[in-house]
């Protein structure tokens, strides 16, 4: 019997259709693909490398590396976020489309931010503080107080020179990274100094103070000093005693150990009484018969105690008319020098007269100094013709007014001798002289002390 009738053909077509419909699947889902992203990160404005931002992507995390490279590897195809942070810059996002290898460069706004720093500046190896110092960071820059203190205001967020000036000091200089308010102190170069303070007849001297710039130390007894703080650089040392001169010294301070050995000096004023004078050196009368002579006219040097530098003029009527006139002079003996001083430590030697009482008007006088050599003296030892030469006129037109004293710069004497100086005086006028016009001292012999020639020799030893 056929296994098919006449209307197989429909249970065919009826069975594949059943079979069909019973193994047709459902819609298929594509397979899942993947990519990379890498880039830069770099400022907008400069396009400096950004070292050290975080990056973050499809929940991954990468710290840029010195390079400012970044790098993500395996991120699914398709669209994500991309976050990049980094402190004093703006948060920088952005909508990735992800396909294969995707480069994507980033550039980040820098965040104006401000912050402060303060602190203060010494010498380094101690809390030595160093005042009047420029400190200078960025645009900003504050000059030290007397605690070597400072405070720059609004600095701007970055990393900056850090330096500090100060004259005759070595420079500091350093770097700063500025992420929040900041104090720091500042060392300035320093290194030791020291020696020992000595006076060339005491010997060594104590408690001297030594002073470089804010360094400052005091000599012991045996005159030694150390300050282990100098500054480095060209300064001046003030050296000071009460009892001394006070002395300065240029030094350069380096790095290594520095000495100096300050030999100090003593001033001194002596005031030395004259004792050597003479009433009448000599006096030039020739020609003049009726000049008056030594002795009579007013007494004319009569006086033991006075000193009298007299000018006369006389004219005849002519023609040819003659004119006469006479000067005088003394001479005056000056003691020795102090057994300390030379004429190569001293600042000045000055000749003093005391006006006499009976000088009760005002004069003008011109006097010239003459170097006399010799202590003895007497009336004969000089004369017009043989006398010394004149010097230049120390005081020319000098007024001379009652109760005043002449003074007379006499150090130039000391230099060529041994032996006291002896100083000549004369008076010279031009013109006419009616009445005689005269000029009178208290000599050694004076009743009065205090009104007695004497000189006056600053030195130091």
């Amino acid at each position: 019997m056929p296994l098919l009738k006449h209307d197989t053909p429909w249970v065919v077509l009826t069975l594949l259709v059943t079979i069909l419909s019973g193994c047709t699947p459902g819609p298929v889902d594509p397979v899942q693909q993947y990519g990379d992203i890498s880039g830069y990160i770099r400022t907008s404005e400069s396009h400096k490398v950004i070292p050290g931002a975080v990056v973050v992507c499809s929940g991954q995390t990468y710290s840029v590396s010195r390079s400012g490279i970044y790098i993500f590897k395996e991120i699914p195809e398709g669209y994500h976020v991309l976050t990049v942070e980094k402190a004093g810059f703006d948060e920088y996002t952005a909508l990735i489309h992800v396909l294969d290898n995707t480069v994507h460069n980033v550039y980040m706004t820098r965040v104006v931010e401000y912050r402060d720093i303060s602190g203060h500046v010494y010498l380094d190896n101690s809390i030595i503080p160093v005042p009047d110092a420029v400190v200078v960071c960025g645009s900003v820059y504050d000059t030290t107080a007397t605690d070597g203190g400072f405070h720059l205001p609004n600095v701007l967020v970055d990393t900056h020179g850090l330096f500090v000036f100060k004259n005759h000091y070595v420079s500091y200089e350093s770097r700063i990274t500025l992420e929040s308010d900041t104090t720091v102190d500042i060392f300035m170069a320093s290194a030791p100094m020291g020696g020992v303070v000595t006076h060339r007849v005491d010997g060594a001297v104590a408690d001297v103070r030594i002073e470089v710039a804010e360094g400052v130390a005091y000599s012991a007894g045996d005159g030694y000093y150390r300050l282990p703080a100098a500054p480095r650089g060209t300064h001046t040392v003030v050296i000071t005693h009460p009892d001394y001169d006070s002395l300065t010294h240029q030094i350069t301070i380096v790095a290594t150990e520095n000495r100096l050995d300050p030999v100090l000096t003593r001033s001194i004023c002596d005031t030395l009484p004259v004792v050597e004078d003479a009433s009448i050196a000599d006096s030039d009368l020739d020609g003049c018969l009726d000049c008056p002579a030594w002795g009579d006219a007013d007494d004319n040097f009569g006086d033991s105690e006075l000193l009298k530098l007299e000018y006369f003029l006389r004219s005849e009527i002519g023609p040819p008319r003659v004119t006469y006139d006479a000067r005088t002079r003394f001479l005056i003996g000056l003691p020795p020098l102090p057994e300390n001083a030379g004429y190569e430590n001293m600042s000045g030697v000055r000749l003093v007269l005391y006006l006499a009482s009976e000088q009760v008007r005002t004069e003008y006088v011109s006097v010239r100094t003459v170097k006399q050599g010799g202590p003895d003296w007497t009336e004969n030892s000089v004369t017009w013709s043989d006398g010394p030469e004149y010097s230049a006129l120390p005081y020319a037109a000098t007024l001379i007014q009652p109760g005043q004293q002449l003074e007379v710069e006499v150090m130039p004497l000391y230099d060529t001798s041994d032996e006291p100086p002896g100083l000549l005086l004369q008076k010279e006028e031009l013109g006419e002289a009616d009445p005689p016009q005269r000029l009178s001292f208290w000599s050694s012999e004076a009743g009065v002390e205090n009104q007695r020639p004497v000189v006056i020799v600053r030195y130091s030893y």
